[in-house]
């Protein structure tokens, strides 16, 4: 064996206790084991303190001695890694081989990502880093310094392989909490039970109402409707049907004939459903077209079109979010829709 004799543990910190124990492995590798026995209590190190000292006889030749990461013991977060993690001997002397540390942290800190690459290398070693993403958040990408960021191919995949530059890198995974946003496509009865508008098309749109960011489709029993993975920020929501205008009747129209008032009925969207032309006024005109309509036949549609829905801003923030969406047939201002 190119190392010989017993190895001892020398000038061992007096704050120490445990077991230490050697013995040679395959292709001349020394392994040493030690135990620690703290009894509970933390070791205090000042800046030029060591655990101990190995003592052995080296009978010539090449060898190294690698110090494996697991050995490490709780240092600070990230880890304050050896100087020298192997060293090769030569003819008698010592070649320090130099490392280098791979820093990996996520933020939040709390979101439960798994990465994997942090230690220490080689220059030109092939490192591997990757992370996982959290249910309920997106990956935002990597960062860290320009020059570690020029060690990945794109920054937003999850998973890497680089060359270890001679340097110490530092990269950190963001991520993005997600949220869900629910609750029930439902009619616009004042009293009553909840009436769902079922096997509906529910919007989420930009806060400006211009863009849609995704659809789903309200429950064939319940109408209720569900929007998941949805980042923080402000948005609007509303709803269309494929259902049949239906549920407007003569009692309808009087009451629109008879009762046209800039207040009208007091709720906003029976209102809207109430101004079937879209003149912004409820009037006489209303009532008759909605008697034209749904008692003589005469004509087959408002200008208002055959349904509304409400329009609701939402603000999205730390908390998953429940909001209910009310719509109605145009003309039904007694809201008797046949659900």
């Amino acid at each position: 064996a190119i190392l010989d004799g017993s190895v001892t543990a020398q000038n061992i910190h007096p704050g120490l206790g445990g077991t230490f124990t050697q013995n040679f492995i395959g292709d001349n590798t020394l392994l040493v084991s030690w135990t620690a026995n703290l009894g509970g209590s933390p070791v205090d190190f000042g800046k030029e303190e060591k655990l101990f000292d190995l003592g052995f006889t080296f009978a010539g030749g090449a060898s190294a001695i690698i110090f494996n990461e697991a050995s490490e013991l709780y240092q600070d977060n990230p880890p304050n890694y050896p100087p020298v993690v192997g060293v090769s001997f030569l003819s008698g002397s010592i070649a320090e081989i130099d490392v280098y540390a791979l820093s990996l942290a996520a933020i939040p800190g709390d979101a439960g990502a798994t990465l994997t690459g942090a230690g220490s290398y080689q220059e030109g070693e092939t490192v591997h880093i990757s992370t996982t993403v959290p249910g309920g958040y997106r990956f935002e990408g990597w960062s860290g310094s320009p020059e570690d960021l020029a060690l990945l191919g794109d920054p937003q995949d999850t998973g890497h392989s680089f060359s270890m530059p001679a340097r110490h890198v530092s990269l950190t995974a963001n991520f993005e909490q997600l949220y869900t946003v629910s609750g029930i496509l439902r009619y616009a009865n004042p009293t009553g039970a909840i009436r769902p508008i079922t096997n509906s098309t529910v919007y989420l749109k930009t806060a400006d109402g211009e863009t849609t960011i995704a659809t789903t489709t309200t429950h064939a029993t319940t109408g209720a409707y569900l929007f998941e993975d949805v980042p923080a920020g402000e948005y609007q929501l509303t709803a269309s049907t494929t259902k049949p205008w239906q549920g407007v009747d003569l009692t309808d129209a009087f009451l629109v004939i008879l009762n046209p008032s800039p207040g009208g009925f007091g709720d906003p969207l029976i209102n809207k459903a109430a101004d079937v032309n879209n003149s912004n006024l409820i009037d006489l005109t209303d009532g008759y077209l909605i008697y034209f309509r749904a008692v003589l036949g005469s004509i087959h549609s408002f200008v208002a079109g055959d349904w509304l829905f409400e329009k609701k801003d939402i603000s999205i923030a730390n908390i998953n979010l429940t909001k209910d969406i009310r719509g109605i047939v145009v003309g039904d201002v007694n809201t008797t829709w046949p659900y």
